[in-house]
């Protein structure tokens, strides 16, 4: 078994940053969340930075673990999550067909990796409970 990290980065629009998965990727021509496997004696944290920066050039801080789950057939994900404050034109696409930010309603019209459908549906019901105690 293996080790992996996720990451749903939204922006301040709360939109999630998607990757369209290459054919050098499992769930190959789905949208995805960031991360990768964790190499050696990474933390999850150290693997999280490096993966970031490989894929799309950015450089993480203030990231939060939100939670951790064991996926069948493959091991260990740890999921964290970081609002960012930049435009796709600052980022750069290193790994993946292609990269967007989409909102709710977007991310539903979407074929989605079977695991990063779970974890933003999940992600999604907390952030309308929480903005639902705003009111």
């Amino acid at each position: 078994m293996t080790s992996a990290v996720k990451i749903i980065l939204t922006n301040n629009e709360n939109k999630v940053l998607l990757q369209l998965r290459d054919n050098k990727q499992s769930h190959t021509g789905c949208w995805a969340l960031f991360g990768g496997h964790i190499d050696g004696s990474e933390t999850p944290e150290e693997a999280l930075i490096r993966e970031i920066k490989e894929e799309i050039n950015y450089s993480l801080s203030d990231y939060k673990l939100i939670k951790e789950s064991h996926v069948k057939d493959f091991g260990k994900v740890y999921w964290f999550h970081v609002t960012i404050d930049v435009g796709l034109s600052e980022l750069t696409l290193n790994e993946g067909d292609d990269f967007n930010f989409f909102s709710y309603d977007e991310i539903a019209g979407l074929k989605l990796a079977p695991e990063s459908k779970k974890i933003l549906v999940e992600y999604y019901k907390g952030v309308t409970k929480k903005m639902q105690k705003l009111y």
